[in-house]
């Protein structure tokens, strides 16, 4: 099938699908072409990419078999699109037995031109870039997707600072296997990616997870070097790169990470994104603990948020306020309950006083137990994220205690060794959501998101409508920038638990990382009303201020976090940025 020249198109004027108008073509590869179009469907005709596929169809059957190809790895697509760092699929289509995909226009600067000024990063700089592009790519790999073409140019660099990944490998697989479908090339094997940033087993046609683990531990070696990956020496015996020389200024725990991220043979690289990421974040265990908000930089546009806030992790003032028990203090509350009322009915003189003052004294017993079912919580130091409490089914008395020591350890802030205990009492009782709850949150507190949203997930399929299990997740979100999922989970935390006030102010947090500074007050606001002495509330109000340029409404905001929290280094930073930008 041949494509229409430039002018035959521009002659044309027949929008793609009928709705899309190509502006200008924005490339060509061996895959296919991309426009850059106007979507004549929608209000104010807003930009975006259209992707002409290239196909070879050698009759009917195989032209049907495409279109099922196609539509599948839309599918794919669409789910990647639900990234903020990801561009979304906003339609695909076919057009004169052509197949197109149109997807949102990034506005921003490739990766590539930032790694062209010649002069290496910073250690500090090429680590943000790698957390950064491994938390998007370990979306993609939960997704069980492989991108196979991750380079610089295929990273943009949006004007919000965040990085994009674009031009996933399904795009080109469509294309491959529509090129098999031939007859005599059923065989034929197309290796998808850039050379240089592609390792031996992905040239070979066989990608894995750790070929894209490959390609971002290049960049970073580029990042630290200058140096293009081509141009980097082999070791003849082994083939691994040799770089370390040409980055002196490189630490080695950096390098022994970027070494084991592009080792030669699959097996002793880090099999996946996620595992790349633990790695990294390694070098970094003495980052601010999970309850700290933003670490805020002053762009033109005002402060913009480089951390989230952790839901359900914000620090809260020492009244005490009840908490429903865990399902073991509520287990061993049942017993003492059995065995009081059973040994007053043993009891020979019980038995002889009259049946009123007998039942007396029996609903005295059960109200007690039911008062214990409700404790104190008053440590200053320790979350305020409500407990979940409901669970299938009824843990065993063990695993009851184990769940109940590890809910003391983790309010304790020893998530390491109540992690230990929620993974013993899951092997008991592997149907508690309280158990997957606890251990979703002690990985919060590790700072592990992407176990920590497989475990939240696990207590969401037990107990789907979990107000803690939600906003939990929602954080682990957050760390991974996938700010629209948390936000959507935060809502539905609100919904079920409205005053839920930490749930509100990690809303707001989500919302300013949004950029929605006016919706985000709103949230910090409805926080405070309902739990005035939340230092990171204000502190993040005082952001969302500055961002609309109400100064003087900002540094009264964050004077009241400091005020709550007098050495809260987040708000007094953010405060001397302030006052410094403002010449005070």
């Amino acid at each position: 099938m041949n494509f229409p020249t430039r002018s035959q198109r521009a002659d044309s004027h027949k929008p793609l699908g009928g709705r899309y108008k190509v502006i200008r073509r924005l490339g060509e590869g061996g895959f296919g072409q991309t426009f850059l179009a106007e979507d004549l469907h929608l209000p104010g005709r807003p930009i975006c990419v259209v992707k002409r596929l290239k196909t070879q169809f050698s009759g009917p059957q195989s032209l049907q078999t495409a279109r099922r190809l196609f539509d599948t790895e839309a599918k794919v697509l669409y789910k990647l699109g639900e990234h903020d760092q990801i561009p979304r699929l906003l339609a695909h289509f076919e057009d004169n037995q052509e197949f197109y995909l149109a997807q949102e226009y990034i506005e921003g600067e490739p990766l590539a031109a930032a790694l062209e000024s010649g002069q290496p990063w910073p250690e500090a700089q090429v680590i943000d870039l790698l957390r950064d592009l491994l938390q998007v790519l370990s979306f993609v790999h939960r997704q069980n997707v492989i991108h196979r073409d991750i380079k610089p140019d295929n990273v943009i660099c949006r004007r919000d600072g965040k990085i994009v990944l674009i031009d996933f490998g399904a795009v080109k697989q469509v294309s491959t296997q529509f090129f098999n479908s031939k007859p005599g090339r059923t065989n034929l094997t197309i290796a998808i990616g850039t050379h240089g940033y592609m390792p031996n087993e992905q040239m070979g046609g066989k990608p894995l997870f750790g070929s894209d683990v490959y390609a971002v531990g290049m960049i970073g070696i580029q990042g630290l070097t200058s140096v293009y990956p081509t141009r980097l020496k082999q070791d003849p015996r082994t083939s691994e790169i040799e770089w370390r020389g040409q980055a002196p200024q490189a630490s080695p725990e950096l390098a022994d990470i970027l070494d084991h991220m592009v080792r030669y043979d699959f097996r002793d690289r880090y099999p996946s994104a996620a595992e790349a990421l633990r790695a990294l974040r390694s070098l970094t265990t003495a980052a601010p603990p999970p309850s700290l908000p933003f670490n805020l930089t002053f762009s033109a546009g005002g402060f913009v948020g480089r951390s989230p806030v952790q839901s359900g992790f914000s620090r809260q003032s020492g009244v005490a306020r009840p908490r429903i028990a865990d399902l073991g203090t509520i287990r061993r509350i049942q017993n003492r309950i059995r065995l009081v009322l059973g040994g007053l009915a043993d009891l020979g003189a019980m038995r002889k006083l009259p049946n009123r003052i007998r039942l007396v004294l029996g609903g005295l017993a059960v109200l007690v137990g039911l008062v214990l079912l409700v404790r104190p919580y008053s440590s200053p130091q320790l979350v305020s994220q409500p407990a979940a409490v409901d669970s299938p089914s009824d843990p065993s008395p063990a695993a009851a205690d184990l769940l109940s020591q590890a809910d003391s350890l983790r309010e304790a802030e020893q998530p390491e060794a109540a992690l230990n205990l929620y993974d013993q009492a899951i092997v008991s009782a592997p149907d508690s959501a309280v158990a997957h709850w606890g251990r979703c949150y002690s990985l919060n507190q590790l700072q592990r998101p992407d176990e920590a949203i497989a475990a939240c997930d696990q207590a969401l399929t037990l107990d789907p409508n979990n107000p803690s299990a939600l906003s939990s997740k929602g954080y682990a979100l957050n760390q991974e920038h996938r700010y629209p999922e948390a936000l959507d989970l935060f809502n539905r935390a609100i919904d079920l638990d409205p005053d839920n006030a930490e749930a509100w102010s990690n809303r707001g947090a989500s919302l300013l990382l949004l950029d929605r500074p006016a919706e985000a007050i709103e949230s910090f606001d409805r926080a405070i009303n309902l739990q005035s002495d939340q230092a990171e509330a204000w502190s993040n109000r005082g952001a969302a201020l500055w961002s609309l340029r109400r100064f003087d409404e900002a540094i009264a905001s964050i004077d009241r976090a400091i005020e709550l929290q007098p050495n809260y280094p987040e708000a007094l930073r953010l405060r001397q940025q302030i006052r410094e930008k403002l010449g005070r």
